[in-house]
C-alpha cells in the first residue's frame, strides 16, 4: 500500500478545513469510512475467531463486517474481545453516516456530522493503532471546522 490509513485521514482533516457547505461535509463523512475500512476488516482476518453473524443478518461485505465486529466470538477476556466491539461500533456509526451522505441526498449533512466522522476514524485508528492521530496542520487563511458551540470537538466517551 502507498498510503496508510493516517494519512488519508490527516488528508481529509485537512481538506475539511476548507469545506465550507455540505456537498465538501458528505465528502468528509464518506472518505472517513474509506479510510479505515481496510483496517478494519485487517483486524477482523487476524482475530483467532471471526466474529458471529445473526441468520437474519442483512449481508453485504461492509454490513457483515462491522456484525462480526460488533458481535466477536472470542473469549471475554481475550484483549481483542472489547477491542473489536469498540471498532465495530465506532465503524457502524461512520457506515451509516457514509450511506446518508452518498445515497440519502434529501437528508442534511452538516459540519458537526462530518467533525464527528473525523473523529470517530480516529478513533478506530487509535484502537487499531494505539497511537494518536495528529490534527491536520491549519493553514493561513483558511477556516477551521466550527460547531454550534464554539470550540466544540467531538469525543468519544460514549464508548468505554
Amino acid at each position: 500500500m502507498t498510503v496508510t490509513s493516517q494519512e488519508i485521514i490527516v488528508s481529509v482533516e485537512k481538506n475539511h478545513t476548507l469545506s465550507t457547505n455540505e456537498a465538501d461535509w458528505r465528502g468528509v463523512c464518506s472518505r472517513s469510512y474509506y479510510a479505515i475500512y481496510e483496517d478494519g476488516k485487517g483486524f477482523h482476518e487476524g482475530l483467532t475467531a471471526p466474529g458471529t453473524l445473526r441468520a437474519e443478518s442483512k449481508g453485504g461485505m461492509h454490513r457483515d463486517l462491522i456484525e462480526q465486529l460488533c458481535k466477536p466470538s472470542l473469549k471475554r477476556t481475550d484483549p481483542d474481545f472489547l477491542k473489536s466491539m469498540k471498532i465495530g461500533y465506532l465503524m457502524k456509526t461512520l457506515h451509516d453516516q457514509r450511506i446518508k451522505a452518498d445515497y440519502f441526498r434529501a437528508k442534511a449533512i452538516a459540519r458537526i456530522d462530518a467533525d464527528n466522522c473525523i473523529a470517530h476514524a480516529k478513533g478506530v485508528l487509535n484502537e487499531l493503532l494505539g497511537a494518536h492521530i495528529p490534527e491536520a496542520p491549519v493553514e493561513h487563511g483558511t477556516l477551521p471546522p466550527t460547531s454550534p458551540e464554539k470550540g466544540c470537538r467531538p469525543t468519544l466517551t460514549r464508548i468505554k
